[in-house]
């Protein structure tokens, strides 16, 4: 993943990398519940412990590439992993069960995915005509609204 973030961060025409991550505080009431559906074989502590290691990897990514790593933390509930990228959009599912959700099923979406950014940004759908491209707008939207809740860090 590295190797592949490293690639992306270093062509000059990429736009940056946008990162929503939970605010694992004990205070978040979902906090536990969710820490469950992600790793059911897992304690809350270590758990606690993956979170602060993804944090040190992002904080170190963001350093290496000012400017171009973005992060931000998010206290609302998350409904479905996403990565997006300029032409698909990756959507998981966090379910009740044994398998994490990098093991489950992920859709692949293709889609024009800055116009719909944008559009996202804007609260501007596009036309119910266009069902697949509203599709894929649902998802992109659940992006953009995770990273307009959350505190840029």
């Amino acid at each position: 993943m590295l190797a592949a973030l490293d690639t992306a961060l270093t062509r000059p025409g990429f736009r940056g990398l946008d990162v929503v991550t939970l605010d694992a505080a004990p205070d978040v009431p979902w906090r536990d519940e969710f820490f469950a559906v992600l790793r059911a074989d897992r304690f809350p502590g270590d758990m606690l412990a993956a979170c602060r290691e993804s944090d040190a990897f992002l904080a170190a990514l963001a350093a290496r590439y000012p400017g171009r790593v973005r992060r931000f933390v998010g206290r609302t509930l998350p409904l479905v992993p996403l990565i997006l990228t300029d032409d698909m959009i990756f959507a998981g599912q966090y379910l009740h069960g044994p398998v994490p959700a990098p093991d489950g099923l992920w859709l692949a979406v293709p889609a024009a995915v800055p116009p719909l950014v944008r559009r996202a940004e804007a609260r501007i759908p596009p036309g119910p005509a266009d069902r697949s491209t509203l599709a894929a707008y649902r998802l992109v939207r659940e992006c953009v609204a995770a990273r307009e809740a959350a505190r840029p860090l």
